[in-house]
């Protein structure tokens, strides 16, 4: 094999001709792809550029038909292809990759039911909860509480939502913010709401208080007295003014009620897979810091962590014997750790956890929105909070860049901090991808996002914008439902 052919390999292999895939899938001609178009190809790998001519590489492609296409190829592109390519490869595509139903122009209501058992969250069209019958539809807000904000407000009866109550006492579940009209509300679908669960009593509308018993009135009675955070105070006659503070001090926050990085996601006896590459970029004789954070709050929180490569997860989830409650993985392997994780098991990663921990992961989700605005000439920040020494393939200098220009396909100016360097004057820039700041304070990332936000610039981090270039931010998030809601509006 020559350099050039191995080239264009690795090229096929890291997505930097994912137009070509997609442009054999859908039936072109390799002639008419290089040769036509003049599409000359510039490959780096490890620091060497190779450059071929378009008859070259269309000759060197040539030889290497037919071309095999991976199960990731299929999830990464899919959406790219013709409704024809689309519609052939539906039913291959559709168990690992339940979005795909999006494409569908007339699933029935027992498919729709089917993805979403299989996916954590998938944005329907509103006609999808049209199709969907009562039954299924209070069994996908069952699976899935964040579909309960996309549901239709027409869609609802009270039918339905006795149907839905019905089926949440019957699994004795709380659900969190549910919100269906009030003229689809009866005595019926609270009384259901009340047996699913002991919470519902205290929201219980006054016009439905009938239903409780004469007990149940009383208990209720003797916990809101005994629950108000009201005080009555007097400057004038300085009455109470000790109590007023006593109180004020309980409500305040300890440095045990802040945010935890995992622990409060993981409950005794889960079992939470780490996803951890030992690649050229990894320290050598230890891991991260993230990685050590994670591992040290899951067993405070008496859960069990398993590290594994990623190349061996899929044999360990195959082998296990106990589902795990959680997949973390590093950023830069997000797609194949995506694709070997079965659909209903949690996955995010530990820059996402980090972001939520440093208080700014609801910014980095909206800002990495921002990566389908871009356009040419665009100046783009990639900062770092450490200054550890480059490898010949960082993911902050090297591969997030490789993945925004395969992403956008612009030509995009691309521009680095490290340490404590970071510019006041933010303006240039059309976005600004930070690392996860491990090394960095809670008060300097907020500084920094603040900057940002102040000059209106969008903000995100590294494996918030890998999960979305990626095609999998929403599953990555899907541990946040708030954040679903946020990222849809």
């Amino acid at each position: 094999m020559t350099r050039k052919e191995a080239a264009i390999r690795y090229a096929l292999e890291n997505g930097e001709l994912d137009g070509l895939k997609v442009w054999l899938l859908n039936g072109g001609d390799i002639e008419e792809y290089f040769v036509k178009n003049k599409k000359n190809i510039k490959i780096t790998i490890n620091e060497k550029q190779f450059s071929l001519s378009a008859k070259e590489a269309a000759d060197i492609v040539k030889g290497m038909m037919p071309i095999e296409f991976s199960r990731q190829d299929f999830v990464n592109l899919y959406f790219k292809l013709s409704e024809e390519k689309q519609e052939e490869l539906y039913n291959e595509v559709f168990p690992y990759y339940p979005q795909v139903i999006r494409t569908k122009k007339n699933p029935s209501s027992k498919e729709i039911l089917d993805a979403v058992k299989r996916k954590h969250y998938i944005h329907f069209p509103d006609n999808f909860y049209d199709i969907l019958s009562d039954e299924d539809l209070a069994e996908c807000l069952l699976y899935d509480e964040s579909m309960m904000h996309d549901v239709p407000e027409s869609r609802w009866n009270s039918e339905l939502a006795i149907l839905f109550s019905k089926k949440l006492a019957d699994k004795g579940a709380y659900y969190d913010r549910i919100c269906i009209p009030e003229e689809c509300q009866s005595a019926v679908y609270w009384e259901n709401l009340c047996k699913a669960d002991g919470y519902y009593y205290r929201i219980l509308p006054e016009k439905y208080k009938d239903i409780l018993s004469e007990e149940q009135k009383n208990i209720l009675s003797t916990e809101q007295e005994g629950q108000a955070n009201h005080i009555c105070v007097s400057a004038l006659e300085k009455t109470h003014i000790n109590e007023l503070k006593e109180k004020l001090a309980r409500l305040v926050k300890t440095d045990s009620q802040k945010l935890q990085l995992i622990g409060d996601l993981v409950h005794p006896a889960d079992l939470v897979v780490l996803v951890i590459p030992i690649d050229k970029a990894a320290p050598k004789g230890r891991l991260i810091l993230p990685q050590q954070q994670v591992i040290r709050d899951v067993l405070e929180a008496d859960g069990a962590a398993i590290c594994v490569k990623e190349y061996e997860l899929r044999g360990l989830l195959d082998t296990i014997g106990k589902r795990p409650a959680m997949v973390i993985t590093d950023s830069q392997v997000f797609a194949k750790v995506s694709a070997d994780v079965p659909e209903e098991i949690p996955l995010t990663s530990f820059s996402i956890l980090m972001a939520r921990y440093k208080g700014f992961l609801e910014e980095a989700v909206l800002g990495a929105a921002a990566i389908d605005r871009l356009k040419d000439g665009d100046r783009i920040l990639i900062s770092e909070g450490c200054t550890h020494h480059r490898q010949c393939d960082d993911i902050g200098s090297v591969k997030i860049p490789r993945w925004l220009k395969n992403y956008t396909g612009k030509k995009l100016t691309i521009e680095t901090s490290s340490g404590r360097e970071f510019p006041e004057d933010l303006s240039p820039f059309s976005l600004i991808i930070h690392c996860g700041g491990c090394m960095l304070n809670e008060r300097e990332m907020k500084y920094r996002m603040k900057c940002a936000k102040d000059q209106n610039i969008p903000f995100t981090n590294y494996g918030t914008a890998i999960a979305y270039m990626q095609g999998i931010l929403e599953r990555s998030i899907g541990i946040f439902p708030y954040l679903l809601e946020e990222l849809k509006r």
